[in-house]
């Protein structure tokens, strides 16, 4: 089934994310930026929410880009090779001691090329990529391939071009300096810096031969890590100067906060209730016969609480 892109918001509004349950609709869930402007679907299948303009880019060229190209992304030859590109960033390590993140990057990729009839079309087209300086980027997987869905009612792929979907994995490793002034109310704003979006001859080829012309491109952050929430990713289009019909480079910033409540929960909730054992032998009476027990009980707490510091010190950042 098809989506349709969202009608946008005025520049000024405040921007809203999709709640973390959200379902994720096929490919991608356009989202729109300022600058560009409303874009529908021959679909109406599926309603898009609202989403935050600052975690998509979709060009504001005429005609509208759709998340399939069809229209006159299908007839004018002028118009292919544009892509639409679906990011899914799941951050699996943030590590405040060390200044060390690591991510992985899913991205979903859609476009339209002219039907030449050939077998070869993939050699030479070769595989999808991005380019991030600042990190350092492991490709585990890129590959497209073409849409051949049997139906009819559902097949994109006809005799003027062809319909082409594919799926590039990522891993991420970057460092950064995390001020934990704030703990654990703290928040961070990761920045890969500039994007490179490239066609590669190989997975593995360091170097590209063409840039990729990205007409759509939405994101969505996500966590695997129990202490850390996310709040969306900041999405700019940088290069070329000109984005209404297309980009090329992107400027990402993941948006990460801390959640407090696990550390209020099972760091400060227990060492509160194990000093107030602690001095419960405050209650027994100061007597000469119960003075060994007293101090039994307060050399326990003391010692236990000791040991929970050093048990939970890996896990809390250094804070100054």
């Amino acid at each position: 089934s098809s989506c349709v892109v969202p009608q946008l918001k005025k520049h000024g509004d405040v921007p809203r994310y999709l709640s973390k349950n959200s379902p994720l609709l096929p490919m991608a869930d356009p989202r729109a930026d300022p600058s560009a402007a409303a874009v529908s679907s021959t679909s109406t299948n599926l309603v898009a929410a609202p989403l935050c303009e600052e975690s998509a880019y979709i060009a504001s060229c005429d005609p509208k880009p759709t998340v399939h190209f069809t229209g006159d992304w299908d007839s004018n030859p002028l118009l292919h090779e544009r892509v639409c590109c679906h990011a899914v960033i799941r951050l699996i390590h943030v590590d405040p001691k060390d200044g060390v993140f690591t991510a992985r990057v899913k991205c979903h990729w859609a476009f339209r090329m002219q039907n030449t009839q050939d077998n070869s079309e993939v050699l030479l087209r070769g595989v999808p990529g991005i380019r991030i300086p600042a990190v350092t980027t492991t490709v585990e997987e890129s590959r497209v391939w073409k849409d051949v869905t049997a139906t009819e009612e559902e097949r994109k792929t006809n005799h003027n071009t062809v319909y082409w979907k594919g799926t590039s994995t990522f891993l991420l490793e970057g460092y950064k300096i995390f001020h934990m002034q704030n703990f654990p109310f703290d928040r961070h704003v990761i920045n890969l810096e500039n994007i490179d979006f490239v066609w590669r001859p190989e997975k593995e080829s360091a170097d590209y031969y063409k840039s990729m012309k990205v007409v759509i491109l939405t994101t969505d952050l996500v966590t695997v890590l129990p202490e850390w929430g996310t709040c969306g990713a900041f999405v700019k289009p940088i290069k070329p100067t000109d984005f209404s019909e297309y980009a090329q480079t992107f400027n990402w910033q993941l948006r990460i906060e801390r959640m407090e409540w696990f550390y209020i929960r099972q760091v400060f909730w227990l060492s509160y209730l194990m000093t107030i054992v602690s001095v419960t032998p405050l209650a027994i009476p100061n007597k000469e016969e119960h003075l060994g027990s007293r101090l039994g009980v307060f050399g326990s707490g003391m010692l236990t609480l000791v040991s929970f510091k050093y048990s939970v010190a890996d896990h809390l950042p250094c804070v100054p």
